[in-house]
């Protein structure tokens, strides 16, 4: 199991009304919802979720529900395009918090959308290491915009 996967997941349903959502939510996923909405950040809920599956949150499928679908897709695409300014992207590989082959494909699209994008990502062997090449292309990047 993915507990910051999940723990983003929760948090998205979350943000649905009750009404809208409560329908195909398990016990288990009313319970999990409940407390995202009180707790105030991700890494609080990577616990309560650990070794929860994502089919464990919900009777059915959430596609079972058209609109559903649609509002959890809107709220929770990130832009591809319309990049008016300069954006840096930074995607370590070691990085437990994303699903990371969708992460390089996001990065991927919205480079190819705009050359204000510049987008770069991070083979290590450890994270110590990643975070110290994210941090110095964070202020190369940082250095030429000043």
């Amino acid at each position: 199991m993915n507990e910051p996967v999940t723990a983003d997941v929760v948090f998205a349903l979350a943000s649905i009304d009750t009404e809208e959502i409560d329908p195909i939510l398990t016990p288990k996923g009313r319970k999990l919802v409940d407390l995202a909405e009180r707790t105030a950040c991700a890494p609080d809920m990577r616990k309560p979720v650990r070794g929860t599956a994502l089919g464990e949150l919900v009777n059915k499928p959430i596609s079972s529900n058209p609109e559903l679908a649609r509002t959890l897709r809107t709220g929770l695409e990130l832009p591809r395009t319309g990049f008016s300014r300069p954006l840096m992207l930074s995607q370590t590989l070691q990085d437990d918090s994303t699903v990371l082959h969708e992460s390089l494909r996001y990065l991927a699209e919205a480079q190819l959308s705009s050359n204000r994008v510049t987008a770069t990502s991070y083979l290590t062997g450890d994270r110590a290491t990643a975070e110290r090449q994210e941090l110095d292309a964070v202020l190369k990047f940082l250095t030429g915009l000043f």
